[in-house]
């Protein structure tokens, strides 16, 4: 027995006004339960409706059905290849063939048909329905991933057009053994290879009814729809009459009949009532029963099997979070702070849905920060070399704004040189006095923390004077007929840095040559000397220094016993005060030549 709602459209004389939703492909449409959508693929250029696909498959493999030719069903046949495809194409009605092929399977969800969600209006697309989504697909698969779906698989698809009793129609999306993409083809009922994926229809029009309008049904009934529950076949008709006195008529028939036995395949949700047929059940978690029942009206009577399918909630666990100041808006909520937060919905399938958020509200930051660096400090890739304040925008690891608010004190390295005069003996070589020195800082940024003096000889003393040591005093005990380097460590918390100075004990004129075992002639020169070696054996090594204490050259000069000669030629260009210090065997002698 079936009890049928049915809405005769009467649109002749029937008022009514309408609004249009503007879609386009690609969009993305909720359906009224918030928790499922689709992307439109297609339009009526009429502008009346359109087509949207599901975010997923719901079968990566089925049969179509098995070897029976559905009688309430077009076979999509012709009588040349040509008529046989354009039939094919011309079929767009997937929503009456899927009702037509699920009565028929008893909604089987073992086959195509009966894997869609009918009841929420997703069906098994038609052929034509079919081709119109392989060719919007260029322009939605991006709207289908970004949505959380999958793209069409490189497969084939079911329709829900029959070719005959052994075969119904398929489109290829993938690319066959022929290279051929986008084919429309007929495949034996019973392959499991293709894949289903439902679509469903919407309208771009709504239509309201006219309350002004007098109706009359033939059942005697004055609303917009009746409800009837046909023993047999009948003939349904309705009018609608203006005030005016126009009149407009429709009519439509219902099929019913009654078998002796049915199988009756159901479903609900858990914790609801099932009260249809007579029965009152109530599951509150996951199961699948079957009952047996004899109903009756009086008149007539069947025996019937309830194959009722339970479905429980389903719980999703989302884990996200958000900047300060940002709202979190995804999924039905709306909230700004931390915390834990739940709502219900209804999926797909018409149960509940139970959507738990857990939100992380991360900081803006906003830090003072004090860095004491040398010479320069770099930040996000920017070198900064000069002491301040600097405002400096960064991420946080959640991706958050932060402000850094940097105080910069830089140090510099010293860069130093020693001030002072080269010839501390004045007079004779008898008479010793008392050398000023002092370290001259070359960049004016550089602060000194103390300044460590030394230097190279014994029986002479150095002594710091003044703030930091940044002088010093020369005490020169005992005269050497030689050069000597003084030193100066300029010392901060960047580095320690030497400088180094040759101090000469004697003028040029003096008598060099009667105790030293080296000569050099001439001296003054012009750029060539002449070195002679008295009494030395062996390696001769002679490193040449400038006044600052850099060293120039440095050479190795094999002499025999007794004297020995060696041409010396400076760099052209060179000129002023240099010191040649001499090894051999351990003695060191020190020799200061004048360049003019």
């Amino acid at each position: 027995m079936r009890r049928l709602l049915i809405l005769i459209s009467v649109l002749l004389l029937i008022p009514y006004f309408t609004w249009s939703q503007n879609y386009q492909i690609g969009d993305v449409i909720y359906n009224s339960d918030d928790c499922t959508k689709g992307v439109v693929f297609w339009i009526n250029p009429d502008g009346s409706e359109g087509w949207m696909v599901a975010l997923n498959d719901v079968s990566n493999g089925c049969a179509w059905g098995i070897y029976e030719n559905i009688p309430s069903l077009d076979d999509l046949t012709g009588n040349n290849e040509h008529d046989l495809y354009i039939a094919a194409l011309e079929d767009i009605s997937g929503y009456i063939n899927t009702n037509k092929i699920r009565e028929f399977q008893n909604n089987d969800t073992a086959f195509a048909a009966g894997k869609t969600d009918y009841a929420n209006g997703w069906y098994l697309p038609a052929a034509g329905q079919l081709a119109e989504l392989y060719s919007a697909m260029p322009f939605i698969n991006q709207k289908i991933v970004s949505n959380g779906g999958t793209v069409m698989s490189q497969s084939i698809y079911w329709s829900s057009s029959e070719y005959n009793s052994l075969e119904a129609w398929y489109v290829q999306f993938g690319i066959d053994i022929n290279g051929v993409s986008g084919k429309l083809n007929f495949l034996s009922k019973t392959d499991t290879t293709p894949h289903v994926r439902p679509i469903r229809s919407f309208p771009l029009t709504n239509i309201v009814y006219d309350s002004s309008l007098t109706y009359l049904w033939s059942t005697g009934d004055t609303m917009p729809y009746i409800t009837v529950s046909p023993a047999l076949t009948t003939e349904y008709s309705v009018t609608a009459t203006s005030d005016d006195g126009s009149i407009a008529s429709d009519r439509t028939t219902v099929f019913s009949s009654m078998p002796a036995i049915q199988d009756i395949y159901d479903t609900i949700c858990a914790g609801d009532l099932y009260d249809h047929f007579g029965f009152n059940l109530s599951f509150q978690s996951d199961t699948s029963v079957i009952y047996p029942k004899n109903v009756s009206d009086g008149c007539c009577e069947a025996d019937i099997n309830l194959h009722l399918t339970v479905i429980g909630p389903v719980e999703n666990i989302i884990i996200d979070s958000v900047c300060e100041g940002t709202v979190y808006d995804k999924y039905g909520f709306y909230v700004s702070d931390s915390g834990t937060y739940s709502r219900t919905c209804t999926s797909s399938n018409g149960c509940d849905s139970i959507i738990t958020l857990y939100l992380t509200v991360n900081e803006n930051l906003n830090t003072k920060v004090l860095v004491n660096a040398c010479d320069s400090y770099i930040v996000n890739g920017i070198e900064y070399d000069t002491s301040g304040d600097y405002d400096i925008p960064l991420k946080t690891v959640g991706g958050c704004d932060s402000i850094v608010h940097l105080t910069l004190e830089l140090e510099y390295t010293p860069y130093s040189v020693i001030q002072g005069d080269t010839w501390p003996i004045g007079g004779s070589e008898l008479h010793f006095n008392v050398s000023s020195y002092n370290l001259q800082i070359e960049n004016e940024l550089c602060h000194v923390d103390t300044v460590v003096w030394a230097v190279d000889c014994v029986n002479w003393r150095v002594e710091p004077v003044g703030e930091k040591g940044m002088s010093s005093n020369l005490y020169i005990y005992t005269y050497i007929e030689d050069s000597v380097q003084l030193h100066a460590m300029a010392i901060n918390r960047c580095d320690t840095v030497e400088s180094a100075l040759w101090i000469h004990t004697s003028y040029y004129g003096t008598n060099e040559f009667d105790k030293a075992e080296v000569q050099v002639m001439p001296n003054p020169n012009n750029g060539s000397v002449l070195l002679r070696f008295i009494n030395m054996v062996g390696d001769v090594e002679v490193k040449v220094y400038s006044f600052d204490g850099k060293i120039i050259d440095d050479l190795i000069v094999n002499e025999s016993a007794g004297f020995g000669n060696y041409y010396y030629k400076f760099t052209d260009g060179l000129y002023g005060i240099f010191n040649f210090v001499i090894l051999n065997n351990g003695r060191i002698i020190t020799k200061k030549v004048v360049v003019k």
